[in-house]
């Protein structure tokens, strides 16, 4: 697990090399008013806008699990990543003076709800990190360190091939990681989580899975700024699970009167739609942020984001320039 200085860098070194022509506030942003072109921050100030990009991300999905905020380690923030780093960090230094055989497996059981991208890579990257630098520091509890991932659906990683899944899983089975499917978490405890696990012929049983941490990768949310953005213009009304973009990366909008003139402006440009070669997300390719081939959203993989800044950078800087 990387020291957190490893991961980050900051802002204003970056910003400092443009001299000027780029302001950072850092702020939190409690409302954006879409209206009148304002973004409300803390303390009541306000910033305008004329072109906006919003990037703030998500934020977890609990699903109203009982005891899962509060048990739970998260992976959104960068203090999420502290405080799952310490967390492995006590369980293994409390472990190493365990005396008690059921609570020393407990503590060093790691469990990973969620069997998408964000689960299936914090599983790997546990189990790396107990092969390597616990097995360096304490050796007689290497061997007994264990990883579970937990996933609801009947198999992990289901926006992706089949091969790859079955890779996966080879992968998970012989770096010794247990996969739990069709396991519906239904509360979590400071100790466990009870869930609900589908048996082949169809019937419900309930399991109790103790743990040392508890990591939760199973979905996003849309955060409250975002749900109240969704619910201004009308052209936000079906939706659902973010703000509706066009094959630009424009949010669907109708534009007032005051705003014809700019619309015009950005018509002028050659702006072509957000695309790179190949069909779907099948074929391994992007096609553009929505694959209009299925109707699918693509998986918010970083390699996903990637192509999109890249593309929209290069689409909006000239509307900047101008």
């Amino acid at each position: 697990m990387l020291e957190c200085r490893s991961l980050t860098e900051p802002i204003r070194r970056i910003l400092s090399k443009e001299h000027g022509s780029v302001k950072f506030c850092k702020a939190s942003v409690s409302k954006i008013d879409y209206a009148n072109r304002v973004v409300h921050i803390n303390s009541n100030d306000k910033v305008s806008f004329d072109l906006l990009v919003v990037g703030i991300g998500a934020e977890n999905a609990t699903f109203g699990i009982p005891g899962v905020k509060e048990h739970a380690c998260f992976l959104k923030e960068l203090e999420d990543a502290r405080e799952i780093r310490q967390r492995v960090i006590n369980c293994i230094e409390q472990a190493s003076q365990e005396q008690n055989d059921t609570e020393l497996e407990r503590k060093l059981h790691m469990v990973v709800v969620g069997g998408g991208p964000t689960g299936i890579e914090t599983a790997a990257e546990m189990r790396d990190f107990f092969r390597n630098d616990v097995q360096r520091l304490f050796p007689k509890l290497s061997d007994k360190v264990k990883v579970t991932l937990v996933e609801a659906l009947p198999s992990v990683l289901k926006m992706f091939p089949k091969g790859l899944i079955e890779y996966t899983e080879s992968k998970f089975l012989a770096e010794h990681i247990d996969i739990l499917k069709n396991t519906k978490v239904k509360r979590a405890t400071e100790t466990h989580i009870e869930a609900e696990v589908t048996q082949p012929d169809g019937s419900i049983k309930t399991e109790l899975v103790p743990y040392g941490v508890l990591v939760w990768a199973a979905g996003n949310a849309v955060r409250p700024v975002v749900r109240d953005l969704m619910d201004q213009p009308p052209e936000q009304a079906s939706s659902r699970r973010g703000l509706l973009v066009d094959e630009y990366l424009r949010v669907k909008v109708q534009l007032g009167k005051s705003h014809i003139k700019k619309a015009l402006t950005l018509h002028n440009f050659s702006i072509k739609p957000m695309q790179m070669p190949g069909k779907t997300w099948q074929e391994r390719n992007f096609h553009h942020p929505l694959n209009i081939l299925t109707k699918d959203l693509l998986p918010t993989l970083a390699m996903v984001v990637r192509s999109q800044i890249y593309q929209f950078s290069a689409r909006i800087c000239p509307l900047l320039e101008h």
